[in-house]
């Protein structure tokens, strides 16, 4: 019962501060998750993907690079990075060299 009460209190923080809870993406799998991410990833970079979303191999190259990461601590350091916006550089399928933001919540892209 002690987990259930902390995670209904950090999910009350955590929108209080401007998240949102998606019940969907509660209790799912892994991959469900992954995929919700890639959708994200794609969102936030589509200015320089040009209209090309990351191929199954490209995501493939994200999620390596999160999981050679030892300790949670490091991989916050990965996906948020200095002030705010953290990067994975990729090789696109094409050759060509690609930062991947992986949190934009801060930049301005326009």
């Amino acid at each position: 019962m002690a987990e259930a009460k902390f995670e209904a209190a950090l999910i009350k923080k955590l929108e209080a501060e401007g998240w949102t809870y998606r019940k969907d993406l509660s209790y799912v799998s892994i991959k469900v998750l992954e995929g919700h991410w890639r959708e994200v990833l794609n969102e936030n970079n589509a200015y320089k993907l040009n209209g090309k979303p990351l191929s199954d191999v490209e995501f493939g190259l994200v999620i390596q690079e999160v999981q050679r990461i030892k300790t949670p601590y490091d991989v916050q350091l990965l996906l948020v990075g200095a002030g705010g916006v953290g990067s994975i550089p990729i090789t696109r399928d094409d050759g060509s060299n690609l930062e991947v933001w992986t949190n934009v919540k801060y930049l301005d892209t326009k």
